[in-house]
């Protein structure tokens, strides 16, 4: 598609945004085809590194000047892009393979995010069906993978090691 600028102060924007959004997707969709061959051929401990350092659930910490009515537009980008993959790439990539994706991006951009794994609740009749997800939490908030989430218990955190060692430290 080819845009003629007119001059226009508007149109410019318009085109400018258009392009910083399709650079966060491209983005997010390279990130998240890492977490593919990650998941997919890493050897499990490299995985356990990339997922970080288990919380608590109810250890979990939210800086309290963050809400997510202050993000900048850059990183609602992020949490945009990551819907959008959702629907481009249906069930070609997982729900942890957009997650490690998703926080790695918001973790760069200055967002601590948590991850969480969760199984289904599911009745005891279907227990021999096993359904877990993966999500992604800002301030008690989930903003990535948060449709899948009803009916999923949290049982796991996980957050970026924040004392510069090399566990948590790897981005998907």
């Amino acid at each position: 598609m080819v845009y003629i600028a007119s001059g226009s102060g508007c149109e410019m924007n318009v085109i400018k945004r258009r392009g910083e959004k399709l650079s966060v997707l491209l983005e997010a969709l390279f990130r998240s085809m890492h977490a593919f061959f990650l998941v997919r051929f890493s050897p499990r401990s490299r995985l356990a590194r990339v997922l970080g350092k288990p919380v608590p659930l109810t250890d979990v910490e939210y800086p309290a000047h963050l809400s997510l009515a202050r993000l900048t537009t850059a990183q609602r980008d992020i949490i945009w892009a990551h819907e959008k993959l959702e629907k481009m790439t249906g069930n070609r990539l997982t729900c942890l393979m957009r997650s490690l994706s998703a926080r790695a991006m918001l973790e760069a951009s200055g967002v601590p995010a948590i991850l969480v794994l969760g199984v289904d609740r599911g009745e005891p009749a279907a227990a021999a069906k096993f359904g877990a997800h993966a999500w992604v939490d800002v301030r008690g908030q989930t903003v990535v993978g948060a449709r899948q989430k009803q009916g999923h218990v949290p049982v796991a955190a996980f957050v970026l090691a924040s004392d510069g060692s090399k566990a948590g430290r790897a981005h998907a």
